[in-house]
């Protein structure tokens, strides 16, 4: 509740705030990421979700181990298929079960060659260090990815992931009306 509030209170006044004018739905996590898995590295991926708001929990890890916000080069073919049906994706997602199976993936060599294919669509807007605490905030459907998994201190990357999915407010001009003293 406490990251919800602090969320909306970058964008509402106090009083819409204490008058219940706003609410947002979403879903929140804590995210792991093994430092031993080089090849999971910087995959450039989009959220399902209205905004995604992250803050890093490692107090002492590689600030060159950031994220990093993409856009698609200009000479780029490539279009997103949502989440489900891209190739690329789906190789990640079943490189994670693996992960999470205790398990090396049978299909590492080729995932590293799909990541490979799939990051070169893309060229690099912005850069943000992981320093400990600092949030991030940007809109679900922007490119994002690690910029490095594997850190000199050999921690795991650890985030707080929050996933808004929809935020709704009374309007500015029925907030106006109903503060109009006649």
């Amino acid at each position: 509740n406490n990251i919800k509030g602090a969320f909306i209170s970058l964008f509402h006044s106090e009083e819409e705030i204490e008058e219940n004018l706003v609410n947002v739905k979403g879903t929140s996590h804590f995210q792991r990421i093994p430092t031993n898995v080089k090849y999971l590295d910087g995959s450039i991926h989009q959220d399902p979700n209205l905004v995604t708001l992250m803050i890093c929990l490692n107090k002492d890890y590689d600030t060159e181990c950031g994220t990093s916000i993409y856009e698609l080069r200009k000479d780029s073919v490539l279009t997103f298929h949502g989440l489900e049906n891209d190739p690329h994706e789906m190789k990640k997602r079943q490189i994670y079960l693996d992960l999470g199976n205790g398990k090396e993936s049978d299909i590492r060599d080729e995932y590293v060659k799909s990541l490979e294919k799939w990051n070169s669509n893309f060229v690099e807007t912005i850069r943000i260090s992981n320093v400990y605490n600092r949030a991030i905030i940007f809109e679900g459907k922007q490119s994002h990815g690690a910029q490095a998994l594997s850190t000199s201190t050999n921690e795991d990357r650890l985030f707080f992931i929050s996933f808004i999915k929809k935020i709704s407010a009374v309007p500015p001009i029925t907030r106006s009306k109903s503060s109009l003293v006649l």
